[in-house]
Protein backbone atom coordinates (compact mmCIF):
# COMPACT_ATOMS: atom_id res chain seq x y z
CA UNK A 1 0.00 0.00 0.00
CA UNK A 2 1.05 3.57 -0.52
CA UNK A 3 1.85 5.00 2.92
CA UNK A 4 -0.07 8.05 4.12
CA UNK A 5 1.61 11.41 3.52
CA UNK A 6 2.51 11.72 7.21
CA UNK A 7 4.37 8.37 7.15
CA UNK A 8 7.35 8.83 4.84
CA UNK A 9 9.54 5.96 3.68
CA UNK A 10 12.85 6.63 5.42
CA UNK A 11 16.36 5.61 4.47
CA UNK A 12 16.25 3.17 7.40
CA UNK A 13 13.11 1.57 5.91
CA UNK A 14 14.79 1.23 2.53
CA UNK A 15 17.96 -0.23 4.06
CA UNK A 16 16.02 -2.71 6.18
CA UNK A 17 13.46 -3.86 3.62
CA UNK A 18 14.70 -2.83 0.20
CA UNK A 19 11.32 -1.18 -0.41
CA UNK A 20 11.47 2.37 -1.74
CA UNK A 21 8.85 5.12 -1.92
CA UNK A 22 8.88 4.73 -5.71
CA UNK A 23 7.95 1.05 -5.35
CA UNK A 24 4.93 1.96 -3.22
CA UNK A 25 3.81 4.98 -5.26
CA UNK A 26 1.54 2.94 -7.52
CA UNK A 27 -0.08 0.97 -4.70
CA UNK A 28 -3.54 1.58 -3.29
CA UNK A 29 -3.89 4.40 -0.78
CA UNK A 30 -3.66 3.54 2.90
CA UNK A 31 -7.23 4.69 3.49
CA UNK A 32 -8.51 2.20 0.89
CA UNK A 33 -6.51 -0.69 2.33
CA UNK A 34 -7.49 0.11 5.92
CA UNK A 35 -11.18 0.45 5.01
CA UNK A 36 -11.10 -2.90 3.17
CA UNK A 37 -9.46 -4.60 6.17
CA UNK A 38 -11.91 -2.97 8.54
CA UNK A 39 -14.85 -4.34 6.55
CA UNK A 40 -13.62 -7.89 7.17
CA UNK A 41 -14.18 -7.69 10.92
CA UNK A 42 -17.50 -8.87 12.31
CA UNK A 43 -18.74 -8.41 15.84
CA UNK A 44 -16.15 -7.66 18.50
CA UNK A 45 -14.25 -8.84 20.53
CA UNK A 46 -11.03 -9.36 18.65
CA UNK A 47 -7.40 -8.86 19.55
CA UNK A 48 -4.74 -7.75 17.10
CA UNK A 49 -1.24 -9.07 17.75
CA UNK A 50 1.90 -7.31 16.55
CA UNK A 51 5.59 -7.17 17.30
CA UNK A 52 6.33 -3.62 18.49
CA UNK A 53 2.61 -2.94 18.35
CA UNK A 54 3.06 0.78 18.94
CA UNK A 55 3.87 1.10 15.22
CA UNK A 56 0.56 -0.47 14.23
CA UNK A 57 -1.26 1.56 16.90
CA UNK A 58 0.07 4.74 15.33
CA UNK A 59 -0.90 3.67 11.79
CA UNK A 60 -4.39 2.54 12.83
CA UNK A 61 -4.88 5.69 14.91
CA UNK A 62 -3.95 7.84 11.94
CA UNK A 63 -6.44 5.97 9.75
CA UNK A 64 -9.24 5.54 12.35
CA UNK A 65 -11.67 7.47 10.13
CA UNK A 66 -11.32 4.67 7.56
CA UNK A 67 -11.10 1.76 10.02
CA UNK A 68 -13.26 2.52 13.06
CA UNK A 69 -13.78 -1.14 13.95
CA UNK A 70 -10.06 -1.88 13.84
CA UNK A 71 -9.40 1.25 15.92
CA UNK A 72 -11.60 -0.23 18.67
CA UNK A 73 -9.72 -3.55 18.78
CA UNK A 74 -7.19 -4.12 21.54
CA UNK A 75 -3.60 -4.63 20.42
CA UNK A 76 -1.31 -7.14 22.11
CA UNK A 77 2.42 -6.55 21.75
CA UNK A 78 4.76 -9.55 21.46
CA UNK A 79 7.70 -7.34 22.53
CA UNK A 80 5.93 -6.76 25.85
CA UNK A 81 5.21 -10.49 26.15
CA UNK A 82 8.86 -11.32 25.41
CA UNK A 83 9.98 -8.93 28.14
CA UNK A 84 7.61 -10.57 30.61
CA UNK A 85 8.93 -14.05 29.89
CA UNK A 86 12.47 -12.63 30.13
CA UNK A 87 13.85 -13.44 26.70
CA UNK A 88 16.59 -10.82 26.61
CA UNK A 89 16.79 -8.77 23.40
CA UNK A 90 13.37 -8.22 21.91
CA UNK A 91 13.87 -7.91 18.16
CA UNK A 92 11.62 -10.23 16.14
CA UNK A 93 14.60 -12.29 14.98
CA UNK A 94 16.14 -12.62 18.43
CA UNK A 95 12.90 -13.60 20.12
CA UNK A 96 12.26 -16.14 17.35
CA UNK A 97 15.78 -17.52 17.79
CA UNK A 98 15.37 -17.88 21.55
CA UNK A 99 12.09 -19.70 20.97
CA UNK A 100 13.67 -21.99 18.37
CA UNK A 101 11.62 -20.63 15.47
CA UNK A 102 13.19 -20.47 12.00
CA UNK A 103 13.69 -17.03 10.46
CA UNK A 104 12.11 -16.81 6.99
CA UNK A 105 14.46 -16.00 4.12
CA UNK A 106 12.24 -13.11 3.04
CA UNK A 107 12.21 -11.43 6.46
CA UNK A 108 10.99 -7.81 6.56
CA UNK A 109 8.09 -8.52 4.24
CA UNK A 110 4.55 -8.28 5.58
CA UNK A 111 3.33 -11.87 5.25
CA UNK A 112 6.48 -13.67 6.48
CA UNK A 113 6.81 -11.25 9.40
CA UNK A 114 3.14 -11.65 10.31
CA UNK A 115 3.47 -15.45 10.21
CA UNK A 116 6.60 -15.31 12.38
CA UNK A 117 4.87 -12.96 14.83
CA UNK A 118 1.90 -15.36 15.06
CA UNK A 119 4.25 -18.26 15.81
CA UNK A 120 6.03 -16.19 18.45
CA UNK A 121 2.73 -15.17 20.00
CA UNK A 122 1.64 -18.79 20.46
CA UNK A 123 4.98 -19.75 21.96
CA UNK A 124 5.04 -16.70 24.26
CA UNK A 125 1.52 -17.51 25.45
CA UNK A 126 2.65 -21.02 26.33
CA UNK A 127 5.78 -19.74 28.10
CA UNK A 128 3.71 -17.27 30.10
CA UNK A 129 1.20 -19.93 31.13
CA UNK A 130 4.03 -22.24 32.21
CA UNK A 131 5.55 -19.42 34.27
CA UNK A 132 2.17 -18.61 35.84
CA UNK A 133 2.11 -15.09 34.37
CA UNK A 134 -1.32 -15.41 32.74
CA UNK A 135 -4.21 -17.83 32.31
CA UNK A 136 -6.75 -15.84 30.33
CA UNK A 137 -6.86 -13.55 27.31
CA UNK A 138 -7.76 -10.66 29.59
CA UNK A 139 -4.64 -11.30 31.67
CA UNK A 140 -2.52 -11.33 28.50
CA UNK A 141 -4.16 -8.10 27.38
CA UNK A 142 -3.54 -6.50 30.78
CA UNK A 143 0.11 -7.58 30.66
CA UNK A 144 0.92 -6.73 27.05
CA UNK A 145 -1.92 -4.71 25.59
CA UNK A 146 -1.87 -1.16 24.39
CA UNK A 147 -4.31 1.31 22.97
CA UNK A 148 -4.53 2.62 19.45
CA UNK A 149 -2.96 6.05 19.52
CA UNK A 150 -5.60 8.65 18.79
CA UNK A 151 -5.23 10.61 15.59
CA UNK A 152 -4.49 14.29 16.03
CA UNK A 153 -7.11 16.57 14.58
CA UNK A 154 -6.18 19.70 12.63
CA UNK A 155 -6.03 21.81 15.80
CA UNK A 156 -3.38 19.46 17.20
CA UNK A 157 -5.71 18.02 19.85
CA UNK A 158 -6.06 14.26 20.05
CA UNK A 159 -9.26 12.34 19.48
CA UNK A 160 -10.28 9.89 22.19
CA UNK A 161 -9.33 6.25 21.73
CA UNK A 162 -12.07 3.65 21.78
CA UNK A 163 -9.88 1.20 23.71
CA UNK A 164 -9.55 0.41 27.38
Amino acid sequence: MRPPADVPVTSFDVEQTGVTAAMLAGGPEACEVMAARDARFGALPYRLVAHSAHTEATLIGGQREHCPVMAAIALVCTVRLARLVELGSHSLERVAGRLGLPIPANRHRALPDAALTAQEFVRLLIEGVRAGRWRTVLEVQAAAGLCVKPAADRSGASAQSGLF
